[in-house]
């Protein structure tokens, strides 16, 4: 929708056909459930419309539709399912990257201070209780010993 609005249509082309290609492969792997591959196939036609209107019609056909694919009809973003459960903390010890940890998404400071000391990388390079530690909410854990 965005590389519409904004006139990106080949940023937008490149965004369909990777999508197109994710599909093909999450079908291949996991055997995509039939409910949610119709929903993606209905979604990826809608989207191809603006730019193919006579295919995405003929296709939009296919999938059981009566009515225009042209008429009223563009996906709606769900933000819910771009929330990740997990996130990424890089962890330094005096500034110098030592470690990456996977942690839940609401991480405390304490937490993520304790699983990076845990952490066998980054344990190597500290002597002792740090003397500062920097934290920066869901990204960074920094140990200046």
């Amino acid at each position: 929708s965005s590389d519409l609005t904004d006139q990106k249509y080949n940023t937008a082309i490149a965004a369909m056909m990777k999508a197109t290609n994710e599909l093909y492969d999450l079908k291949a792997k996991t055997g995509f459930a039939s409910s949610h591959w119709r929903f993606a196939l209905e979604s990826l036609v809608m989207l191809i419309a603006p730019f193919a209107p006579h295919t995405a019609e003929e296709l939009w056909h296919n999938l059981g539709h009566e009515d225009s694919v042209n008429k009223d009809h563009w996906p709606v973003l769900d933000q819910s399912y771009l929330l990740s459960d997990t996130i990424t903390v890089v962890v330094q010890v005096n500034g110098k990257l030592r470690s990456q940890l996977q942690l839940p998404a609401d991480v405390s400071e304490e937490q993520a201070v304790e699983a990076a000391k845990a952490d066998d990388k980054v344990n190597a390079h500290l002597q002792g209780e740090p003397k500062k530690t920097i934290y920066v909410k869901g990204k960074l854990v920094n140990f200046v010993v």
